[in-house]
């Protein structure tokens, strides 16, 4: 069932578009970006510890946040932000731009039409994730890489089907650096081996 904490959260969830976009059409050097995103998972993790620890700073993100937060965020895991730089930095650490930037936005796109479809829609269960969200997640992240050419259709899709797949099954990882991670590695390994034709 689609709750309206769900869609705040899938909603900001899109807005990690910025990384890859960024770092697609306006951050030249994976030194600028790694910088930008090393200082940015720095930041979050110090606000997540200080919450953790500091019973006002708690109090105000359970008051005002709460609806775009989990249960478990809410009583003492870091957040999802958190998660979404730690995944966005190890990616772009990784591998190569042209590789990094599909990666990025299968996690921002891919990873939020496939819990919105699925929570709405979804009546096939694959273990807390349904068929449905999964092959919305894939057709979204086929549509938002459509006219990225930096890398070779095949690998697109490879990463994609990588991508949705890492997203319906339970890896113990949190989904935020599985995603990008493994998807990226999957394309990376394709690229590296010759595989970036159309």
């Amino acid at each position: 069932m689609l709750k309206k904490g769900d869609i705040y959260r899938k909603v900001f969830h899109l807005g990690n578009m910025i990384f890859p976009l960024g770092y697609w059409f306006f951050i030249s050097t994976k030194t600028e970006m790694i910088i930008i995103t090393g200082s940015l998972l720095l930041l979050s993790v110090i606000i997540d510890v200080f919450r953790l620890k500091n019973d006002r700073l708690h109090q105000f993100f359970r008051r005002w946040l709460h609806v775009m937060m989990k249960t478990d965020e809410v009583e003492g895991r870091f957040t999802g932000a958190t998660w979404v730089m730690t995944g966005v930095f190890l990616t772009v650490i990784l591998f190569q731009k042209e590789v990094a930037i599909p990666a990025m936005l299968f996690l921002s796109v891919g990873d939020s039409v496939a819990a919105i479809v699925g929570l709405k829609y979804g009546r096939i269960h694959i273990g807390k994730k349904t068929l449905e969200g999964s092959l919305a997640g894939f057709v979204s992240c086929l549509t938002v890489v459509a006219f990225y050419t930096d890398v070779s259709f095949f690998i697109r899709i490879m990463g994609a089907v990588t991508a949705m797949l890492v997203e319906l099954f339970p890896i113990p990882i949190d989904d935020n650096v599985r995603i990008p991670v493994l998807s990226g590695a999957v394309m990376y390994g394709l690229y590296y081996f010759g595989c970036n034709v159309v």
